[in-house]
This record gives structure tokens, sequence and C-alpha cells, in this order.
């Protein structure tokens, strides 16, 4: 029973789920306010009438949204991956708008609303909730009292247990005693007489597997009586390749527009500091192992390739930083201009043109070169069945400051786990990682 009396990676003060609930709730009965109060207040400023009384006969309906919200297990909503928060939102909202215009509709005061305002405060609350959540956590997710406490059993223990301290966000924090914890968490085997003396003490298991599995989507059937667990690979899915494409197709054409606007500036300060082509167009590996030119605004003197080789003769450090990553953080060949649209992550906006064509996508793997194939071993498979991505999880977890190996994990684990709202999360992400410029260099 040692497993249950380890003081590895424990908490001195308990965190408190209950707690962690009612700021959730409080924070979603915010953004349904502020929904709402700024769709009237369009509505007001566009010359439309607003009865006051009529609006405030659906704040009682409001409360009934967090009920909604914790039939679909938002309520604390810990060790959840946001594309799962973001998804349960989503379906819960719209559920919640759907009953209540069901309600106005029977109460035969539906005529009376404002269509235009429920339409816009169903967008804004679309909006709201999963931004109002995400700050909360950035301002309390270290807090001694924010999330759920899990007894960390099984072999694998003290790995997973500096994994949880690393993510806050996810809200398990580890804790040495059984007593009024959120879960139990295994990692890896427990002994028969270990697991009987543990799975019945706690309202929750959670089990982490062995093996790279897509896990994220999984759910269990009942085959008469026998568990199973249902791993689907979503990629392989047409609806939802149709899906994605169309997500390409308007994320592209928005992308057009900066990128035809840069174009002319870019253009200008590339022929005053080296004259030549704005685009630079490098062979990559696409989707089934095709090849195709990725194409980004030039950030490199035309002659880089001599510049890099006798940098590379002169600094054996540099010599093995460019053999580990394929990149430089002080790298000779970029131009001025070129660090500005780096720093900026600008460089890669005519990869919008790679999109429309079906080259790549807007969220996938990182594109590499050949070279770089035999660095994926056994995920190459997973790599290969999928379109580069102009954002992914390579982006969003440090850029040029992860690791191969962790790029190619990244990779392996975004193919296995994909989904529309993994990669609605993944594009908000970029967004906020651009404003922080994160990784940029």
């Amino acid at each position: 029973m040692d497993t249950l009396r380890e003081r590895h990676a424990t908490v001195r003060t308990r965190p408190l789920p209950g707690l962690t609930a009612l700021a959730l709730l409080l924070a979603d009965l915010l953004a349904l306010l502020l929904a709402w109060g700024l769709a009237l207040l369009f509505r007001a400023a566009t010359g439309g009438s607003i009865d006051p009384l009529l609006y405030l006969r659906l704040l009682p309906a409001l409360l009934g949204f967090p009920l909604l919200f914790g039939a679909f297990g938002l309520y604390p909503a810990l060790g959840l991956h946001p594309a799962q928060e973001l998804r349960r939102l989503a379906t819960a909202t719209a559920l919640g708008f759907l009953l209540l215009a069901t309600g106005a509709f029977l109460s035969k005061s539906g005529p009376l609303y404002s269509r235009l305002s429920f339409l816009l405060a169903f967008a804004l609350a679309l909006l709201f909730l999963p931004l109002g959540r995400a700050l909360l956590r950035h301002l309390f997710a270290r807090k001694a009292w924010w999330g759920g406490g899990v007894v960390v059993a099984g072999e694998g223990k003290e790995a997973l247990a500096r994994l949880l301290q690393e993510a806050p966000l996810l809200g398990l924090k580890p804790v040495s005693r059984p007593e009024g914890a959120y879960a139990l968490l295994v990692a890896g085997s427990l002994s028969g007489e270990e697991a009987l003396a543990l799975l019945h003490r706690f309202p929750r298991v959670l089990v982490v597997p062995s093996g790279p599995h897509g896990l994220l989507w999984a759910e269990v059937r009942d085959l008469g009586g026998v568990g199973a667990l249902e791993v689907r690979q979503n990629l392989l899915l047409p609806g939802n390749l149709l899906l994605k494409r169309a997500l390409d197709l308007v994320g592209g054409v928005l992308l057009l527009v900066p990128f035809l606007l840069l174009y002319p500036v870019v253009a200008l300060l590339l022929w005053r500091e080296d004259p030549g082509p704005v685009l630079y167009r490098h062979l990559r590996v696409g989707q089934g192992g095709r090849r195709f030119y990725a194409l980004k605004f030039r950030t490199m003197r035309q002659d880089g390739e001599e510049v890099l080789r006798r940098y590379l003769e002169a600094n054996p450090e540099a010599q093995a930083e460019w053999a580990r990553d394929r990149k430089l953080r002080e790298d000779p060949r970029v131009l001025r201009v070129g660090k500005w649209l780096r720093r900026l992550s600008l460089d890669e906006l005519p990869q919008a043109l790679n999109v429309l064509k079906g080259e790549m996508s807007l969220v996938g793997p990182r594109p590499v070169t050949e070279e770089e194939l035999e660095r994926y071993g056994e995920a190459l498979e997973l790599y290969l069945r999928v379109k580069p991505g102009l954002t992914g999880l390579w982006q969003v977890s440090g850029r040029n400051g992860v690791p191969y190996e962790r790029r190619v994990a990244l990779d392996r684990y975004y193919v296995q786990n994909w989904s529309v709202w993994l990669d609605l999360y993944l594009l908000a992400r970029t967004f906020y990682t651009l404003l922080k410029r994160e990784g940029a260099w």
C-alpha cells in the first residue's frame, strides 16, 4: 500500500473540484450574458427595436445552460483535451439555443424576438464560452484550489506524475492520499492485489494504456456483455475528408487577402536588399509520397547554400545543431527582411496557394524534405497518410524550440487523433501563438 503514501509529485493543499466547477459555471454565465448583451446592442445600434422586458424573460432560461453543460461533463471538465471540451461546448450550446427557440415558438412569442439577434448571440456564445474558460484556466490553473486531486499508481507513476505537474491546465494534480481524491490514475499495470485494494476506493478510475493509440475520440462499446474500445481512424472516413477540404478552401481564400496585400511590400524590400525572386519554392513530400513545391516568401540570400556551407565548416557547434534539427538559431543566410517576416510568421503566407491547390491543408503535420523522411521511422506511414499543414501541433508547441523527435511524436498524435474540432482548436492556438511570437526565429 505504499502507492497511496508516497510523497512523489504531490501538492500540499488539496485541490477542490467543486470550487473549480463553480468558477467555470460563473464564467459560462458571464459569457452567455455578454453574448446576449452585445447582440442586443448591435440590434439597437442598427436601428432595430428592443423590448427589454421581452428579453428579460430569457434570463431564467439562461440558467438552464449550466444544467446542459453539466450533463455534457463540462463541470469541472478535468483532464479534457481542449478539442474535446470545444466539441462538448459547441454541442451543448447549440442544443440550448435550439431549446430556447423551440420554447419561444411554442409560447407564440417567437415572432417578437429578433432572429438576427438570436443568431448573433449564438455565434458570440460559441466564441466567448471557450475564451472565457481559457482565460479562467490561465489565471487560476496554478492555484492550489484549482482542479482535482488524483492518486497515481502503476509502473509508470513517476513519469505520469511529472507530466501532470508540467500540464496544470489539465487540472489533474497528484496527491499522496486517497481520501477525497477526484480520481485514481493508473499508469501501466497493477498487480492483482494492488488493483483490488485501489479500484473500489475511488469515484473515477483513469487508465493510461500502453502503445501509441489514438484515443482522443475513443468510445466504449458493449458487445453482448463484453466491453470493447472503439478507436476510429477519422482521416480514413470520406465524409471527414470532405469536411476538412471544405475548411481548407474557406481558410485558403481568407488567407489570400493578406498575401496579396503583403506581396508588393515584400517585393520592394527584397529588391532593395537582395534583388531576385519574391517567392521561394522548396521541394517537399506530401500525401501519399507525392512531391510538391511549398511556397514561401524568400527570406534568404540567393547564394545561401554556399554561405551555409562555409559557415558550417567554420562552426562545429552550428554543424551539430544543423544535423540535429535542420535549423539554425543564428542562420547566416537570412536577410533583414527575412528576419522580420519570420519573426511575425508571415513568410509562410504564400502557402495559401498550396492549400487551394490541394497540396497542403490548413492544419496538418509539418511539411518535410526527402532527407527528413528517414527520421520518421515507423511513423512514416502515418505522415504520408495526410496532407502537410500550414500550421499544426508542432507550430503551437514551441515551433523552432521543439526537438525533432518531439515533432515526429506530435505529427503521429495529430494523425491518430484528428477531428474537425482538433483542427479548429489548433487554428485558434496558432493565432494565439502568433500574437505571442512563441518559438519564432
